[in-house]
């Protein structure tokens, strides 16, 4: 999207989610069901990494989640992801998870995050955690 043309971009990605996110995302039953499909392309873009990485907490298998957490924190600073400010935001993000040092700590974050963002989609048929 260029900078002239941004509020156009922003109502086409807005229409997008209105018409097919929910369905999309309503095609997942579990959460393995959503690592076991975009966990190949983790490599290829770090919001993939980011969201199959935060799958994993609600898959409770420590381990896993440890793993993809770190492994999420080493890709934030390789090469290609340097000087973004996002991206230190993402590495914050996963760091504060790992110091989170049980599943219920890291459900609580997760929940909260998820929240902030359901409040700020504003979509009817999301409601925030309790």
């Amino acid at each position: 999207a260029r900078k002239e043309h941004l509020n156009t971009s922003f109502q086409s990605i807005l229409q997008a989610i209105l018409n097919n996110g929910e369905k999309r995302l309503s095609s997942f039953k579990t959460p393995a069901d959503f690592y076991k499909e975009f966990k190949p392309s983790i490599k290829d873009n770090i919001r993939i990494y980011e969201g199959v990485a935060y799958t994993t907490i609600l898959m409770h298998d420590k381990t896993l989640q440890d793993k993809m957490l770190q492994g999420l924190i080493d890709f934030s600073l390789s090469k290609i992801n340097r000087e973004t400010e996002w991206v230190d935001k993402i590495r914050e993000d996963a760091t504060l998870m790992v110091q989170a040092d049980t599943q219920e700590k890291r459900l609580e974050i997760l929940k909260s995050w998820a929240n902030v963002t359901i409040n700020h989609l504003k979509l009817p048929s999301l409601t925030p955690f309790i």
